[in-house]
C-alpha cells in the first residue's frame, strides 16, 4: 500500500488502486481536530478518481463540509450513543455535582427505552411530545419528573447543535412540562403527638438494647454496630419534627454545629448529605442558620451523643467535631436513603403510612403559624430567603390571624375603634 503524501495547504492522500477504467484511486485525508465527545482527534476520507486536480478537489470539499459543522457519518448517529458520550464528558468536566449527574443519567434511562434507537437527526419536536405522552401514561411520572427529562433532553441536544450533529435543537419546540401543584399536607397537633410518642417508644426499645451490646463487649472488634443506624434515624426524625430541617440537612449535621449548653441549645445548618453521599452547601445565605433546639430534643441529643461516642470507640473511631451526628452502622453519615427506608417502616406503625419526611418539615411551618409565631421567625428556622417565601407557601396555615383582620376592620367601620389600633369606650 503506498504512503500517504501531503497535499499543499492541509490534507494528505495516497493511491489506494484504480478503478475499472484503469484510472488511479486515491483515499483522501484531512484532519477534523480534536472531537472532546468522543475525546479523541478525528480525519475525515473520501475518495478520487484520476487526477492530481480533483484530489485537489475533493480536498477542498472535505474542508468545506468541516467549515460548515457538517459531521461525518452524522446520520448514522444513535440518540443512544450521542447521550451515552455526552453524560461521560459531563462526567469528566468535574464542575457538576454527583447529584446533578445522577439526575441525567436517570433520565436517559428512560429516554432510551423509548427513543435510545433513533438516529439522532430523527429527533423531532412532534416525536419527542409523543415521547412524553407515553412516559406519562406508562410510568405515571409527576410534572417535576417530566420537567428533569425535559431540562436534560433540551441540555444534551443543545450539545448536538454545537458539535453538529444536527441543524437545530427540536426541544426548544416542545413545551416544557410543568410541575403539578402538590397538596403541602401537615400533621394536626394530635398526629405530632402520636409520632412524638412513638418516637420515644422507638428510642426506648433500640437504646436498651443498644446499652446492653455495649456493655456485654460484644461490639468488640467488629466492623459494624447494626442500632448504630437505628438510633440516628430516630435523632433525624426527632431533629426534622423539631426544628423542620430538610432530610439531607439533618443527615449532613456534624457535632460541630450542635449547641447543648444550658439555655443555649440550638443547631447550626451549614451542609446538606444529597442522595448520592455529597455534603453541599445550602443553595442560599439564608439556609446557613441557627436553629434553637426544645429541650426534649437537646436531652435526647446529649444522650446520643454520650452513646455513639462508646459505639464508635468500639469500632477504633473517635468522636469528633466532623463526626456525623446521624451515623450509619459504620460510623459514616447516616444517607437519606437509609433514613427514607427505615421512616417507610417505622411510619406505619404510628399511623402515618403514606406520609414522606418532607411533610413534616410543612407541619414545623403550619403548626408554628397557627399558634401566632410571626412568619419572620418561621421563616428563618426553614432557611426560606424570604418571609414573603413563606407566606405564599403556608399562609393557609394562619385562619386565626385572617378572622382577627377581619374583626379589627369591622370594629373600624364600626366606628369601635380610631384607626390607629384603640378601642373607643361608650
Amino acid at each position: 500500500m503506498a504512503r500517504a503524501k501531503k497535499l499543499k495547504g492541509d490534507g494528505s492522500y495516497r493511491e489506494i488502486g484504480a478503478d475499472k477504467d484503469g484510472k488511479p484511486v486515491y483515499e483522501v485525508t484531512i484532519s477534523t481536530g480534536w472531537n472532546p465527545l468522543k475525546r479523541r482527534y478525528e480525519k475525515r476520507t473520501r475518495r478520487a478518481h484520476g487526477t492530481m486536480a480533483e484530489v485537489v478537489r475533493v480536498r477542498d470539499e472535505l474542508k468545506a463540509e468541516v467549515g460548515a459543522g457538517i459531521v461525518r457519518d452524522a446520520d448514522k448517529e444513535t440518540f443512544h450513543d450521542f447521550a451515552t458520550e455526552w453524560l461521560k464528558l459531563r462526567e469528566a468536566d468535574g464542575s457538576l455535582s454527583k447529584s446533578t449527574i445522577s439526575i441525567n443519567r436517570r433520565c436517559l434511562g428512560v429516554l432510551f427505552e423509548y427513543m435510545g434507537t433513533w438516529r439522532l437527526k430523527d429527533v423531532k419536536a412532534a416525536n419527542v411530545d409523543s415521547v412524553y405522552g407515553c412516559i406519562r401514561e406508562d410510568r405515571g411520572y409527576s410534572g417535576s419528573t417530566m420537567k428533569q427529562i425535559h431540562i436534560t433532553l433540551n441540555l444534551m441536544m443543545k450539545k448536538a447543535v454545537e458539535y453538529g450533529y444536527v441543524a437545530s435543537n427540536p426541544i426548544e419546540l416542545v413545551q416544557k412540562p410543568k410541575p403539578g401543584k402538590s397538596e403541602r399536607r401537615s400533621l394536626d397537633p394530635q398526629q405530632a403527638a402520636r409520632l412524638s410518642a412513638g418516637l420515644r417508644e422507638e428510642w426506648a426499645g433500640v437504646l436498651g438494647r443498644f446499652e446492653t451490646a455495649l456493655s456485654s463487649g460484644e461490639m468488640a472488634g467488629r466492623r459494624r454496630v447494626p442500632d448504630m443506624r437505628a438510633l440516628s434515624c430516630v435523632v433525624a426524625v426527632r431533629l426534622i419534627a423539631a426544628t423542620g430541617m430538610r432530610r439531607g440537612e439533618a443527615c449532613g449535621l456534624s457535632w460541630g454545629c450542635v449547641e447543648l449548653g444550658e439555655g443555649r441549645e440550638a443547631l447550626r445548618v451549614v451542609s446538606s448529605l444529597t442522595p448520592d453521599g455529597e455534603l453541599t452547601e445550602p443553595k442560599t445565605n439564608a439556609g446557613i442558620r441557627p436553629v434553637a433546639i426544645d429541650g426534649a430534643t437537646a436531652d435526647m441529643l446529649r444522650e446520643w451523643r454520650e452513646m455513639q461516642r462508646a459505639a464508635l470507640a468500639s469500632l477504633g473511631i473517635i468522636q469528633g467535631t466532623a463526626t456525623p451526628v446521624c451515623s450509619c452502622s459504620t460510623g459514616a453519615h447516616l444517607s437519606p436513603r437509609e433514613l427514607d427506608r427505615w421512616w417507610g417502616a417505622f411510619r406505619k406503625s404510628v399511623g402515618l403510612d403514606g406520609w414522606v419526611l418532607h411533610e413534616l418539615r410543612h407541619t414545623q411551618a403550619t403548626l408554628l403559624l397557627a399558634e401566632g409565631v410571626d412568619v419572620k421567625t418561621v421563616a428563618a428556622r426553614l432557611g426560606h430567603s424570604s418571609p414573603s417565601v413563606t407566606l405564599n407557601m403556608y399562609a393557609h396555615a394562619m385562619p386565626e390571624v385572617d378572622r382577627n383582620a377581619a374583626q379589627a376592620m369591622g370594629d373600624i367601620l364600626a366606628g369601635c375603634r380610631d384607626g390607629k389600633g384603640v378601642l373607643k369606650i361608650a
